[in-house]
């Protein structure tokens, strides 16, 4: 006979075989005690966690000559034809191949021919979500009311493309992915029974590159033992390019302490070893993760991803940082992990997001002073700006007008400039602004724009968002419960308690000043609008010694600038083109 892979070797013969599924494998013997085996069943769950191999076994403990039993005896006929998969009574069909309508009508074509050796037609239907919906619906009727002799066991990884009255028909079982010290024990009766020389470590690092599945743990074993060698985390490293513990432990020690010089020569070596970005990336994401609840989570050494015996080592490492300290960390591998999918050259990604984690550490002195002065962020409260003054006139002839204008404007400009420092000292920013706007650009991007364009204030109970009168569209959105709720919600993450939320629409222009203060309308002359200009003809006229023409001009593109910023927050960073009248 020739050779067969690990994984087919060991495929679960008995209920006692099958790793990890104790739940479902109880309730099928349960079943199958009490003569309660019902016409249909769908099992579900990711790749490699036994949904096939489980339904081989609930046929042979069904067809057994000692049956139905919960204790197949896998001597008989049918036992045998099972485990060689030529049995006449167990039908198994690849949906992702045999999707079609035919192939269902043939099947319910068929299913009415009574067994031909044992007492049930079992029908495997592999990966059914592939089928279409002709195929669905003409296997409707079928799954509904089958013969008695025919029992369906539908088997998938994406139990949500399957049609809502598939499901209604079928009993469900949720297979789970098998967890790390699970997949360790099945590996280390495997490598004891086939002789395999290994260091634990290595079967964890196995493992844990098997993400669950034990069919995929076989292989990798099958593949690195392949070497005739003993199994060492440095063979399974260079061979598959797992990440070793004690590599990911030399990088958390160096983002912990800053450590640039010795942080990047490590990323640098276990790039070079085969590693890809993204895996370092997300290796790295579940050792922090793993850090974390050593920290805060010490009763449920279950949790972690390296294994309950690396908790010691764990714990001591996690004393270098600060419990929020982590939390950034693993919520910035998050965003990290999405960047560098996207990322046309992945490793310089990756290690310009690893000096922004170090900076982020260091704090404030990761940015020299003088750089923080010049460089506004990203997070700060618009503030007015003093009008600016008014350009000189270089028309000759025009130098004394041109001079009593700047030194006219000069003056107007001071009290205004006084008054909008005063509001920026009303208006500063909440501490938490910062947090509640990246909070808020991970939940919804829309919201988020609208908020920054708002001045906030807050009085240590409510956070009030301001809008100029005429934003009308920004206090309208704001106000939407979706857009209510989702900051009430944000605002409690961010702050840990409850904070109230209201948003205004402030005046401006003439419905800010005193009634007394606003001009006399004359009730003489009746009110004319007067002709729009273009700018090219107010450029003009100012060009001949009209003051007035610039102070308009900047007018119009204050309300331009106004305009762009408001289409930005509505529609994000798309090309938008300003086209004068």
């Amino acid at each position: 006979m020739s050779y067969l892979s690990l994984y087919r070797q060991w495929r679960p013969q008995t209920f006692e075989d099958i790793v990890g599924q104790d739940h479902i494998v109880r309730t099928l013997k349960n079943a199958i005690a009490n003569g309660r085996v019902v016409h249909a069943y769908m099992f579900s769950g990711p790749r490699g966690t036994g949904k096939t191999s489980t339904a081989k076994v609930f046929a042979k403990a069904l067809n057994c000559a000692e049956g139905p039993t919960v204790k197949p005896c896998g001597e008989c006929t049918s036992c045998v034809a099972v485990k060689e998969g030529n049995a006449l009574d167990v039908i198994e069909i690849d949906a992702a191949s045999n999707r079609g309508i035919d192939e269902i009508r043939d099947l319910r074509d068929k299913v009415r021919f009574t067994p031909a050796q044992g007492r049930y037609k079992v029908y495997i239907i592999d990966e059914v979500h592939m089928l279409t919906m002709e195929a669905f619906n003409a296997l409707l009727k079928t799954l509904e009311e089958p013969p008695s002799h025919a029992i369906f066991v539908l088997a998938t990884t994406e139990a949500n493309r399957v049609p809502a009255t598939i499901l209604s028909r079928c009993q469900r079982f949720d297979f789970n992915r098998l967890n790390l010290a699970q997949l360790t024990k099945h590996l280390t009766k495997v490598a004891d029974q086939m002789g395999i020389a290994y260091e634990k470590d290595a079967l964890t690092l196995l493992a844990r590159k098997a993400e669950g599945s034990a069919r995929d743990a076989l292989g990798l074993m099958e593949q690195v033992s392949a070497l005739g060698e003993k199994l060492t985390p440095k063979l399974i490293s260079d061979m598959l390019g797992a990440t070793e513990f004690e590599r990911l432990e030399g990088i958390a020690a160096a983002i912990a302490s800053s450590d640039v010089r010795g942080l990047f020569p490590l990323v640098s070596d276990t790039l070079m070893s085969g590693t890809d970005p993204r895996q370092l990336l997300g290796e790295m994401g579940e050792h922090f993760m793993d850090l974390m609840l050593a920290k805060d989570c010490p009763a449920r050494k279950d949790l972690l991803h390296s294994g309950e015996e690396r908790f010691d080592q764990l714990k001591k490492a996690s004393e270098a940082f600060e419990g929020s300290r982590l939390q950034e960390i693993v919520s910035s591998i998050g965003v990290g992990l999405a960047e560098i999918g996207k990322a046309p050259n992945p490793r310089l990604s990756l290690e310009l997001f690893l000096a922004r984690l170090v900076n982020a550490g260091q704090g404030v002195k990761a940015q020299p002073v003088a750089a923080a002065e010049a460089a506004p962020s990203r997070h700060a409260v618009p503030v007015p700006k003093a009008p600016a003054a008014a350009p000189a006139v270089k028309a000759e002839g025009k130098k004394e007008v041109a001079d009593a204008g700047k030194k006219e404007t000069a003056a107007q400009a001071a009290p205004v400039a006084e008054k909008a420092a005063e509001g920026q000292q009303k208006t500063e920013a909440p501490a938490f602004w910062g947090q509640l706007l990246d909070e808020l650009r991970l939940r919804s991007i829309r919201v988020e724009a609208l908020v920054r364009q708002s001045r906030p204030s807050f009085d240590g109970t409510t956070l009030t968002l301001e809008y100029p009168s005429n934003w009308f569209f920004h206090h309208q959105k704001m106000q939407e419960e979706t857009n209510q709720n989702l900051m009430k919600e944000v605002l409690k993450a961010v702050t840990g308690t409850e904070i109230g939320y209201k948003c205004v629409l402030l005046g401006d222009g003439d419905k800010d000043r005193p009634e007394k203060e606003k001009p006399a309308e004359s009730k003489d002359k009746p009110s004319r609008v007067a002709p729009r200009k273009s700018k090219k003809s107010k450029i003009e006229e100012a060009e001949k010694g009209g003051e007035a023409a610039f102070d308009e001009i900047e007018i119009e593109d204050e309300k331009v600038k106004k305009s762009v910023e408001m289409a930005k927050a509505l529609f994000g960073e798309v090309e938008i083109k300003v086209v004068e009248d």
